[in-house]
Parts: C-alpha cells; sequence; structure tokens
C-alpha cells in the first residue's frame, strides 16, 4: 500500500515538471524576434517616410489669370482660391488654345503640396469689354455768357458772348451779329452775319499732324492771294501769343491769315478771311476776341 502512494506521488511530480517545461518553452517562443512585416513598419515610422504617399484628386471651375511660364499657370477658382498649376502634357497642350480671363473646368491633383492640373476645359471665353468713350463733360457746367473784350482802333469794349459748341470737343464764346456752324466733317465755320464773306474756319488737327506740312500748305494756298509773310501772333492780337506760327497775305481787295495754335494741348487751324472793306474794323477785333475764348472741353 505505501509503494503504491509513492508511486502515484512520484508520478504526479513528473507530470508538474512536465507541464513547467512546457511553460517556459512556449514563453521562449514568444521573445523572439518580431516578424518582417513588423519589422518594416517600425522601420519606416523611425526614418519618418510614410508607408504610402496619398494622392488627391479635385475638380474645380475658376478663371485663367495668367500663365506664368511654360509649365505653370494661375488659376482663381471657385472653391479653393488662387492657384498655382503645374501642366501636365494634356493640360498643356490645352492651355494654348485658350484666352486669360477664360471661365474654365479643371481637374487637378494634390501630391505633397503641389497643385499639377491634368486636365482643363474652355467653358466661356472673356466677354469683350466695350471701347469706352471719352465722357463729354456737362454743358450746364459751363457758363452760358462770358463778357469778352473787343479793342476796336485802340479802345477797350467789353461784349457779352454766348456760349457755342462744337462736336468736335471744344466751345468758344459768339458776339451777336455772328453765327457759328459746322461745315463739313472736321470743320467749322464762324462769319459775320452782316456779310458772310467775313468768315473763319475752324479746323482742330490730328495728333500726328505735321506742322511743317500745314505751313507748307499754307504757304500756298496764301499765293493765290498775295506775298505770304509770317508774323508774330502776339502782333496780330493778345488771343495768338501762344501760336505755333501765323501767316498772312493780303491784296487790295483781301486780308487772309492761315494761324496754328495751340489750345489746352491740342493744335487748331484758323483759316481768316477779311474783305478790305469798311466793315473789317469792327469784324475783325471781333473774331480775335471770340477765337481768343475758344477752349477744349475737359
Amino acid at each position: 500500500m505505501t509503494n503504491k502512494i509513492w508511486i502515484a506521488g512520484l508520478c504526479a511530480g513528473s507530470l508538474l515538471l512536465g507541464a513547467a517545461g512546457c511553460s517556459a518553452g512556449t514563453t521562449e517562443k514568444n521573445d523572439a524576434a518580431p516578424s518582417v512585416t513588423h519589422k518594416v513598419a517600425k522601420e519606416q515610422e523611425d526614418s519618418g517616410q510614410p508607408a504610402e504617399a496619398k494622392v488627391q484628386t479635385i475638380t474645380d471651375e475658376g478663371i485663367y489669370t495668367k500663365q506664368l511660364n511654360e509649365h505653370t499657370i494661375e488659376l482663381h477658382t471657385n472653391s479653393n482660391g488662387t492657384l498655382q498649376l503645374l501642366l501636365a502634357d494634356a493640360a498643356k497642350e490645352a492651355i494654348k488654345t485658350i484666352k486669360t480671363g477664360s471661365t474654365v473646368s479643371v481637374s487637378f491633383q494634390l501630391n505633397n503640396k503641389q497643385y499639377t492640373a491634368e486636365t482643363i476645359k474652355l467653358m466661356m471665353e472673356p466677354k469683350e469689354q466695350p471701347a469706352q468713350s471719352k465722357p463729354q463733360p456737362d454743358s450746364s457746367a459751363l457758363p452760358k455768357t462770358k463778357m469778352l473784350t473787343v479793342n476796336v482802333e485802340g479802345e477797350e469794349d467789353q461784349r457779352a458772348g454766348k456760349l457755342a459748341e462744337s462736336d468736335q470737343g471744344y466751345y468758344l464764346y459768339k458776339l451777336d451779329d455772328f453765327d457759328f456752324t459746322a461745315e463739313e466733317p472736321g470743320r467749322d465755320l464762324l462769319y459775320s452775319q452782316m456779310d458772310e464773306e467775313y468768315f473763319v474756319r475752324i479746323e482742330p488737327l490730328t495728333d500726328d499732324a505735321s506742322l511743317t506740312d500745314v505751313k507748307s500748305i499754307g504757304v500756298k494756298e496764301l499765293e493765290a492771294v498775295g506775298e505770304p509773310e509770317e508774323v508774330k501772333g502776339a502782333d496780330v492780337s493778345d488771343s495768338f501769343a501762344r501760336s505755333k506760327f501765323v501767316l498772312r497775305a493780303d491784296s487790295d481787295e483781301l486780308i487772309k491769315y492761315i494761324i496754328v495754335q495751340e489750345e489746352d494741348g491740342h493744335l487748331v487751324k484758323y483759316t481768316v478771311h477779311l474783305p478790305v472793306r469798311e466793315p473789317i474794323e469792327g469784324i475783325q477785333p471781333s473774331f480775335w476776341s471770340m477765337l481768343g475764348s475758344l477752349a477744349f472741353k475737359k
């Protein structure tokens, strides 16, 4: 009986030792080197490199504002603000036919904070802006009348002039007994109601007009009246102190002037026709006074 108990105890001890051995073996296996997958992920984590770069594709609409260089454009999008986009091959070809200012649809990718346009499609071309016409001043801002000084035989006389406006952008003040009218495109006529042979033809010149050519043509025109001579504008009237040149020719029947004057940055040509008769004494100084009031609208 005693022998049986001893044998049973011996067997139980052996079983306990065996179990402990198995448990120790299991623990040793769990402490082995990590798997390959875990090791690669850990190395990438330690180096700061992502396991896989994330690419985001975005579609938006906007205004094509400008091309910065051969490979880059600027686009003001509806949802993503103003972007600078690198052009992929397809987008680079498409942009060649699209005008700046056009509304476009664009598909672009965001990769590592870099925007790359993959496709660009025209939606609407920019609207053509109408030509801006020069604003015409309000005529009501100009006084309807103005007192003019007329120097007749050394005596100064103050006379009221009435506002007269030209379609060519200038105005003057007209004395009683004179009329002002458009003669033909580009020219106006100021003349005496008493005798229409007393007149001044007013012709604003273009910006590219050659003074040399205008003067040469004027000399030939005056040769039909008499010997042309150039005189000082201030000697004719204070109204012509800013003249570029004053030409004069006269005969027993006619005195004729061709004057080019600068007014408010514009060149104006006056052709003055004065028959040598009694009315010339009052009409000539009246012309000088009225032409002295000529100005261009601001």
